[in-house]
């Protein structure tokens, strides 16, 4: 028998991704948390989907922008995660919406794009998103960004006058 190291990726191995991954999923499913998913490509839909809801999560996935929005100020998601898509400018003015409404301002918000220059990822920050992660994103990074991001907006409610 020949023996085969582990592959590392990210200084991990996968039985330690592994583990982490299912650290994260018990402490997220602890309540019910709901997640607006704007993506527009069908195989990225049903792949993250598919993964966070196995994670417990809630998820209202739509395509469309003003759908987007309404279904944001209607089910004041807990977190909105949006692909920048095929017209960056467009989605960029969606969220300085969410950002700019009393309904969907305290929503945590993760930008996903294949645009990845450093000015890209300036202009979504400066539109309003919260984290940007560059495509390809893998299910269990969306997934880690989106408890990281929920931990912080818990943490600031709790820690207001």
């Amino acid at each position: 028998m020949v023996h085969v190291p582990e592959r590392r990726r990210n200084g991990r191995s996968h039985a330690e991704r592994i583990a982490c991954l299912q650290a994260l999923e018990l402490a997220w499913t602890r309540g019910p948390h709901r997640i607006l998913l704007v993506d527009c490509i069908p195989d990225e839909q049903s792949m993250y989907t598919e993964y966070l809801e196995h994670a417990g999560l809630s998820l209202i996935v739509v395509c469309d922008g003003s759908a987007a929005f309404r279904h944001a100020a209607s089910a004041q998601p807990d977190v909105v995660v949006m692909d920048l898509g095929n017209d960056p400018e467009h989605s960029l003015r969606l969220l300085q919406q969410f950002r700019a409404d009393r309904r969907t301002h305290g929503s945590a918000i993760i930008a996903i794009s294949g645009h990845v220059f450093p000015n890209d990822e300036a202009e979504a920050r400066r539109a309003g998103c919260d984290a940007f992660l560059p495509k390809p994103c893998l299910p269990e990074t969306l997934l880690a960004e989106i408890v990281r991001l929920h931990r912080r907006t818990e943490d600031r409610h709790l820690t207001r006058p």
